[in-house]
């Protein structure tokens, strides 16, 4: 599975906000959801930008888009 899209990083947090409050999980108590970080290349890169609210700045250009989206 792919987590490339904005559409998708609900998601992944939903599953670490899980995985954080499962007493009997490896990551449990260790998250700071509050404060979440994103980097990405490519198509992570653009997935980065449009969850900040980041314009492109280039006429035609849809940050919200991605293969499979």
């Amino acid at each position: 599975m792919t987590f490339s899209c904005p559409k998708f990083l609900a998601d992944v947090l939903d599953r670490l906000a899980e995985w954080n409050a499962a007493a009997d999980h490896a990551l449990a108590g260790r998250l700071d959801l509050h404060r979440v970080g994103m980097s990405g290349h490519s198509f992570g890169a653009q997935t980065t930008q449009a969850v900040s609210g980041q314009s492109a700045g280039i006429a035609g250009l849809r940050l919200s888009r991605c293969p499979g989206c």
